[in-house]
């Protein structure tokens, strides 16, 4: 909804989406639900739910610890003296936006590739390890749907 109010605001009613790992999370759900999408590209990400594996442990981690420090904060009862210098620094360095955003990827629902309604190319290295399990999981399931899978010989998350 966020992204469709975007391109309301540009006064924009059609456009293509790309995305990078958990900003291709984000555009594949976009994809699937917006008419609007006229193709879409998603880098670096997984189908069906949108993190899972230690991605998902590590979201559900950060969300724990930093959740009541945020609640506190927006409620004016933090004591900053209790948080470590590291935390301060993570605090006023943006982990709240983070932890929101990150954290609320979690709840998403699972997302199938034939729910993607605009042309998508799905790309993936072929040598990022986890994405690759899921690659294995997926493929099969992507015939008859606007998804293709394109795999970068030899490049990790990051390279890709």
């Amino acid at each position: 909804a966020d992204l469709v109010a975007v391109a309301d605001a540009a006064k924009v009613q059609r456009f293509h989406v790309w995305g990078y790992g958990h900003g291709a999370a984000v555009a594949r759900y976009l994809a699937a639900r917006s008419d609007r999408v006229i193709s879409a590209v998603l880098v670096g990400t997984t189908m069906g739910p949108p993190v899972e594996g230690m991605v998902r442990d590590a979201i559900l981690g950060m969300r724990a610890k930093w959740m009541p420090v945020i609640e506190a904060q927006a409620a004016g009862t933090l004591d900053r003296s209790k948080l470590t210098p590291g935390d301060i620094v993570a605090l006023d360095g943006g982990i709240i936006v983070s932890t929101l955003m990150l954290g609320s990827m979690v709840d998403y629902p699972v997302l199938e590739p034939g729910e993607i309604k605009a042309p998508t190319l799905w790309v993936i290295g072929a040598a990022d390890a986890s994405a690759m399990e899921n690659v294995k999981a997926y493929e099969p399931k992507l015939k008859g749907t606007a998804v293709t899978l394109k795999l970068l010989d030899g490049l990790s998350y990051s390279d890709s």
